[in-house]
């Protein structure tokens, strides 16, 4: 029987000519203070969104939708009462339209891809606006558990939309749920450019606004499916672009990692934004990759061994894999398929040089550390059935001492992405040491799985948050994991503090609110989703909102019963249910779903607990107030850029916090500590640049004025509205 080897979710899988012959390659405590029950958080009776998804407050976003099938709608909803009873689950976008649903279309099984066509059908109208779509059929994925994933991808002008996907979720034949991301797709207008002339547009689009940051263009585009925004309706849409690839000049500022932007240009000429991105490219034409074609075959192994002690005074043994080759020794691990090699050179060199040593004892302790650490995380994901980031058995490049063309270390260590079917990290810089961190080497393995396993991964708001916090989870179980197989004593007080064996800790999973992170949606650090995300606002949260969804781990941790084998499995399992517009509201069913899949349902009741306490279910966050905190709120007039602005607070001894309005509010509300605070509100540009900024003072807002030093005293308990700023003409 033929057979193909594809992936696109990042699950080891074959696929044979039936849709259900796919196989998988391999098979393979204390009192937690910080979650009392009695906290003031958990008094919150805010109602989930995703309860009782069949009830009249579900289906009544799509009837109100004027460009739904109201008819046809209800007919679906009826028939799927009908069939799953008070089992229905089901979560809506803000048209009303599915994102999950947890049931089924039919009581029977599932044996031929007719089934799957009268299924989409009869759903469509409740799935999209586009009456037109067409799905189909690309993967077929079986993960550790044999559960199966259908997954139909749109085609359009002949090619597959890979964002817009529909993932059927089966049981031996027989439908559990789906998950689904359809936007709908707008065809721009007039004559179409070319690729060179979109490469200009970007490079004189950057040389007129961002003259003073330094930007290298790759060579060529590629023309894509991409989400965009109106900027006037806040719509999201799908349309095809041009894409050109960047560097990422601020991937050197704190808690930004992605090395890359994505540069979008309409096919009819206009410049319409950017984005972070990792790498993706079928083709490198700058490198020789048949490289690949040589390694992993050689006869004579070796390894090598050391140890280190890291901040803590822990001793760790470290023993990584060497080959040899013509009197040579090699970082290579064949087994894994993982090489080590020059940053430099494979940057500016256009080469790709592997570390090597004539002596097999005088390796770079750093390189070994971190060669180490992605062999650990690598096995973590082998364990579970995915071999390598792509669950394909891909070649992984790790790249020592990240530098810029002058020699100056970059302060990042990140996933660069795939190309040629490699993928490559960064995995050590002169700039810091957190590749001895194995949570952060754990973190960055995570988003390469990801990056394979939902194809484009929204960087951004909600959806930017979860891919965040998967790769602090998942990484926070790996050196866990790893500790207790190697008989590490495990502390604790900084078990999930990410970073900790550095001495220098990124963000905290018990106690977020020491890094600026909140405990609960609407809380001190809060900040909402943003109508146009960016650097100046986190790209709506992903990493300051991380927490919100991180904090179930130690949550289940420590409540819940469970190994971290088993919480692992559970995460695994939500990762393959994802799909690239899944939000909070999703993501509280999915892994409620995941929960129960995994045959690990003793762990919902700590998941509802964990939703029900980071509020992250909630539909208005600001409206609930701890009697320990206090808000500040400012309504921003029409001639202010509500999409643009930001508003920070300082109290006396220095300490920030910023909020900016929630998507398609003109309202900034920002919750904080009381104390004395400086207000100020900025406006930026469409590049990123403040071009106006307001002083709050005794006698009301002043705009662009001097620094002041008035604080505004604000009492515990207490919501704050400042008054409007008036229309001055400078």
């Amino acid at each position: 029987m033929n057979k193909k080897i594809v992936c696109i979710a990042g699950v080891v899988l074959v696929i044979f000519s039936n849709l259900f012959g796919c196989v998988s390659q391999t098979r393979i405590n204390e009192n937690y203070e910080s979650y009392d029950d009695s906290s003031t958080v958990a008094n919150s009776e805010e109602e989930s969104v995703t309860d009782a998804t069949g009830e009249t407050k579900d289906t009544q976003l799509v009837l109100n939708n004027k460009n739904a099938d109201t008819e046809a709608i209800s007919k679906i909803y009826d028939e799927l009462r009908r069939i799953n009873g008070d089992s229905l689950v089901t979560v809506t976008d803000d048209y009303g339209y599915i994102t999950f649903l947890k049931g089924t279309v039919s009581e029977k099984k599932f044996e031929r891809m007719s089934d799957y066509e009268n299924a989409l059908e009869f759903l469509k109208p409740a799935l999209t606006a586009s009456s037109d779509i067409e799905l189909v059929f690309t993967t077929a994925l079986l993960d550790d558990y044999n559960y199966q994933y259908a997954i139909f991808t749109e085609k359009l002008e002949g090619d597959t939309v890979t964002s817009n996907v529909v993932k059927f979720i089966l049981k031996d034949g027989y439908m559990l749920g789906l998950t689904s991301s359809l936007v709908p797709y707008y065809a721009p207008k007039g004559n179409v450019i070319d690729d060179t002339v979109a490469i200009e547009i970007v490079r004189d689009y950057l040389d007129e606004n961002e003259a003073d940051k330094e930007y290298f263009l790759a060579p060529e585009t590629e023309k894509t499916f991409k989400y965009q925004t109106d900027p006037i309706t806040l719509q999201e849409y799908c349309t095809k672009v041009f894409v050109v690839i960047s560097n990422n000049p601020e991937s050197n500022k704190d808690g930004v990692e992605a090395p890359f932007l994505e540069h979008y240009v309409s096919l009819n000429g206009e410049y319409l934004g950017k984005a972070p991105s990792y790498v993706k490219r079928g083709q490198d034409d700058e490198r020789d990759y048949s490289i690949f074609n040589k390694w992993f075959k050689r006869s004579i192994t070796h390894s090598y061994q050391t140890s280190y002690e890291d901040a803590n005074g822990k001793v760790e043994e470290v023993v990584v894999p060497v080959t040899e080759d013509e009197g040579k020794y090699y970082l290579e691990d064949s087994k894994r398929r993982i090489l080590c090699a020059d940053y430099y050179e494979f940057a500016y060199n256009k080469r790709i040089q592997i570390l090597s040593s004539k002596t097999n004892d005088d390796w770079d302790l750093d390189t070994i550390i971190a060669y180490h650490n992605y062999i650990v995380s690598y096995d973590f994901y082998a364990e579970l059935g995915r071999y390598g980031p792509d669950g394909l058995r891909a070649p992984i490049l790790l790249l020592m001492d990240y530098q810029k063309e002058n020699h100056e270390p970059i302060d990042n260590l990140c996933y660069l992405g795939c190309m040629e079917n490699v993928h490559i990290f960064t995995a050590t810089t002169r700039a810091n040491n957190y590749n001895r961190a194995l949570d952060v080497v754990g973190h960055e393995y995570t988003h390469a799985v990801t990056t394979t396993a939902i194809e484009n991964v929204i960087y951004k708001n909600e959806q930017g948050v979860i891919n965040e916090a998967i790769s602090d989870i998942m990484g926070e179980c790996i050196e866990i994991m790893h500790y207790e197989k190697e008989g590490i004593d495990v502390n604790p007080d900084t078990v999930f503090a990410m970073g900790q064996s550095t001495g220098n800790v990124i963000r905290d999973l018990i106690y977020p609110e020491l890094h600026g992170q909140p405990r609960y949606a609407g809380g001190k650090y809060y900040v909402p989703t943003a109508s146009v995300p960016s650097v100046n606002n986190d790209l709506g949260g992903v990493h300051i909102n991380s927490s919100l969804v991180s904090e179930m781990l130690p949550m289940m941790y420590f409540t819940s019963g469970l190994s971290l084998n088993d919480i692992r499995r559970i995460w695994e399992t939500v990762i393959c249910i994802l799909v690239p517009r899944s939000d909070f509201s999703d993501l509280c069913e999915i892994v409620l779903m995941a929960c129960e899949m995994s045959g690990l349902e003793e762990a919902t009741e700590t998941i509802q607990k964990s939703i029900k306490m980071t509020r992250i279910d909630a539909k208005e966050p600001f409206e609930y107030l701890s009697e320990n905190e206090s808000q500040i709120s400012l309504l921003l007039p029409p001639w202010i850029d509500w999409n643009r602005s930001r508003l920070e607070v300082r109290n006396e001894s220095g300490k920030v916090s910023v909020c900016w309005p929630q998507r398609k509010s003109n309202k900034i509300v920002i919750t904080v500590e009381p104390d004395k605070y400086k207000i100020r509100l900025l406006q930026f540009d469409q590049n990123g640049d403040c071009n106006a900024h307001w002083q709050y003072g005794e006698n009301g807002w002043e705009m662009n004025g001097e620094d002041n030093e008035y604080y505004r005293d604000i009492p515990i308990g207490e919501r704050i509205s400042l008054p409007a700023i008036e229309y001055i003409n400078k």
